[in-house]
């Protein structure tokens, strides 16, 4: 909740109206947008000829449906293109914006009268043909949950067939809705087939990241029917639902892990001879901690006790640390590579730094936590991310 000039707060819904008020006509493109979408939900909820009339959150009045999931949905479900600044980033081509256009004002209110007409088209198809769905409250359609991945699902097929059949920004709610009418029957009836067992767990979803669930769920559905209909989002989900990929990855990973431990090790070994242990004290004395944690830990769970090296406790940032502290480090006359030589991994972005030439272990790390927690994690690896695991373990070991 944010402070104005008086020192009183300004509710969330009364800053939507103030988005419109204040940046309508602003020279920032991405000020204008923020209006824009004000602006289509406010019209959404106080237009007679609309079925959401009345039923979304504006100002200081409550309703059903909060005004939050309908801004989050417009500013990533392509019906309006992304700006930094006064730089247009992602879709240009498929929103029904016309960022060629440089009367904005102008430009502004008709998008705004397409967008709105689009929405307005398919809340209104689903009202009429499947009013059991649609009359349904906290269900799929008329709920927060269901607000972000409805206006999600008519953004994705608006760019799915605006691809297909060449649509542009100027072409009719009528035109643009004749072409996403059979993926929305497809949603509709998809779920309507339902079993009561499949409605509790998906409306059992709740917090973070719930919505986005039900998105990928909504584009499921209509990719059993229709097959062509396939988001580059719903096919790295399908990906990391694939237990077979996690393993791939996790067998490559934990080789990539070994020979990063022993090579590490063994050049700290000749760098440093005895003195090695002393050159990384600091890591020494955190993995020391950890070690005597771990003891612990196999003690009371029944495992008796055992000691554990403090060497096994490493962590991948741990080694990135070593590996750039000691990046050119070289004895004079010795015979051994550089960590530069050994760790500096070209992934297909800059590399010139040291930064960018080690940013594969980053990476490494983020996937090394998913195979690491594979079993309260929801989602696995993709063939990418498998595909940079390979690539990686070619160049170390060779």
């Amino acid at each position: 909740m944010d402070i104005n000039q008086n020192q009183k707060a300004v509710s969330p819904n009364l800053r939507l109206l103030l988005d419109e008020d204040l940046h309508w006509k602003s020279q920032i493109a991405a000020y204008r947008l923020k209006a824009l979408k004000a602006s289509i939900v406010r019209e959404l909820s106080s237009s007679t000829k609309s079925v959401l009339y009345n039923k979304i959150s504006i100002g200081e009045d409550s309703a059903l449906l909060k005004f939050k999931p309908f801004i989050t949905a417009l500013g990533s479900c392509g019906l309006i293109p992304k700006a930094r600044g006064n730089k247009y980033t992602e879709f240009t081509n498929s929103s029904l914006y016309d960022v060629n256009n440089h009367n904005h004002e102008k430009e502004m209110y008709k998008a705004k009268i397409r967008i709105v007409a689009f929405i307005q088209y398919c809340y209104e198809y689903v009202e009429e043909n499947y009013r059991n769905i649609y009359e349904a409250e906290d269900f799929f359609i008329l709920s927060n949950r269901g607000t972000f991945a409805f206006i999600s699902i008519i953004g994705s097929l608006n760019s799915f067939v605006s691809r297909k059949y060449g649509l542009k920004n100027s072409s009719s709610s009528e035109e643009r809705f004749k072409y996403i009418k059979k993926y929305i029957d497809a949603l509709m009836r998809g779920i309507n087939k339902l079993s009561e067992e499949e409605k509790k767990e998906k409306l059992s979803l709740l917090g973070a990241g719930a919505d986005k669930k039900w998105f990928i769920f909504f584009m499921s559905l209509i990719n059993e029917i229709h097959s062509e209909y396939e988001p580059k989002v719903l096919v790295d989900w399908k990906e990391r639902q694939d237990k077979d990929l996690l393993n791939e990855g996790r067998i490559v990973g934990e080789e990539i892990e070994k020979f990063i431990k022993k090579t590490i090790l063994n050049n700290l070994s000749i760098l440093f001879g005895d003195n090695w242990e002393l050159e990384i004290s600091n890591i020494k004395q955190n993995c020391m901690v950890l070690a005597e944690k771990e003891k612990e830990k196999n003690y009371k769970e029944g495992l008796g006790k055992k000691e554990v090296r403090w060497t096994d406790m490493f962590t991948i940032n741990d080694y990135k640390t070593i590996i750039e502290k000691f990046w050119t480090t070289k004895p004079e006359g010795a015979e051994i590579k550089t960590f530069e030589q050994i760790f500096a991994i070209d992934i297909g972005e800059k590399f010139n730094s040291k930064k960018e030439k080690t940013k594969w272990i980053s990476l490494f790390n983020s996937y090394r936590n998913i195979w690491a927690h594979a079993g309260t994690k929801e989602s696995g690896l993709n063939k990418n991310e498998v595909s940079l695991l390979k690539k990686i373990h070619s160049h170390l070991i060779k």
